[in-house]
């Protein structure tokens, strides 16, 4: 894949998970004191993010390069050369190897480093569904 296709996507991706902003805990059992309550949503919301880590690992974004095709040229060419009046005939072999790449290998390319990208981002909504409901059970609710 290109640096450039890669650089895109990469910034896609840390656009997307830049735009989800991060919800403001509050706890009802912990009223009181504001160093407790932080000090408790520190140590429940690392122990929910790893709960959450745990449960749902974030794929590792692939890139897909299509193989290069080889092709056998086996071929029988035949002429006439006017200037002598004669016909000759000559066997070709070799092979002819396709350049990945082009429209077909940049499209499934594309097509499949979108995939992973959407994979990733389904990845980090359950994520956040997971974390959030430890927290909730945990006693916290959201601002």
């Amino acid at each position: 894949m290109h640096k450039a296709t890669t650089v895109t996507a990469l910034s896609a991706a840390i656009m997307i998970s830049g735009c989800a902003m991060s919800p403001k805990w509050s706890n009802p059992h912990l009223d009181g004191r504001a160093d407790v309550l932080q000090r408790q949503l520190v140590i429940d919301d690392g122990y929910c993010t790893r709960v959450a880590a745990g449960s749902v690992p974030m794929p590792v974004v692939r890139t897909y390069e299509p193989a290069p095709r080889v092709y056998n040229i086996d071929a029988q060419v035949s002429g006439y050369n006017y200037g002598t009046g004669t016909y000759s005939s000559h066997q070709i072999t070799g092979t002819a190897t396709a350049a990945p790449g082009g429209f077909a290998g940049g499209f499934s390319s594309g097509l499949a480093n979108g995939a992973a990208l959407g994979q990733a981002i389904r990845a980090k909504k359950e994520h956040e569904r997971v974390h959030r409901g430890c927290m909730y059970a945990l006693g916290w609710t959201e601002e």
